[in-house]
């Protein structure tokens, strides 16, 4: 259909996928010393739906879900050795652990949006979303919902002068 536009986006990094152990310590790749990695950090999956439809020139309608499964660590949580302080595991027994591990927090979102851009110098929105948590901040049997409402509107003050 002329104007849709569908977008699908899987994310997924392992338990301490950004961690390198050196046998002293671990270190992580920086960048202005921010590590370099996903927002989310690691021990997480998430999946992205999106729908969008061109309704006229200046107006656009989206719908979006997205569901996040979250570990409580992240990437500035300190690097774990479980297979090397847990005295039952052996090389025989071998080591595993679930993804992602620790208290986990679901979080499902449905967000509708409204978009009106007359110009490329204006631009206004409409956004409407509800969230569903389960084991909000990592906290087990912490259930909860949130609704919200944003309105945006910019204007873009600045002027070219060529020379």
């Amino acid at each position: 259909m002329p104007g849709t536009n569908v977008g699908v986006q899987y994310a997924m990094a392992g338990n301490r996928v950004y961690d390198e152990y050196t046998w002293v310590s671990y270190q992580k790749l920086m960048l202005r010393n921010y590590p370099i990695a996903n927002p989310l950090g690691d021990n997480f999956w998430d999946v992205d739906l999106r729908l969008s439809q061109i309704l006229s020139y200046d107006w656009a309608f989206e719908i979006e879900y997205m569901h996040i499964e979250h570990g409580s660590t992240n990437v500035s949580s300190p690097y774990e050795m479980p297979w090397l302080t847990d005295p039952n595991i052996t090389i025989s027994t071998g080591y595993q652990e679930p993804f992602p591990y620790g208290i986990i927090m679901e979080t499902n979102l449905v967000g509708l949006n409204l978009v009106y851009q007359p110009h490329s110098y204006i631009y206004g929105a409409l956004s409407l979303v509800y969230s569903r948590f389960r084991n909000r901040n990592y906290s087990q049997g912490a259930d909860s919902s949130q609704l919200s409402f944003k309105m945006t509107f910019y204007y873009n003050f600045s002027h070219s002068f060529l020379f």
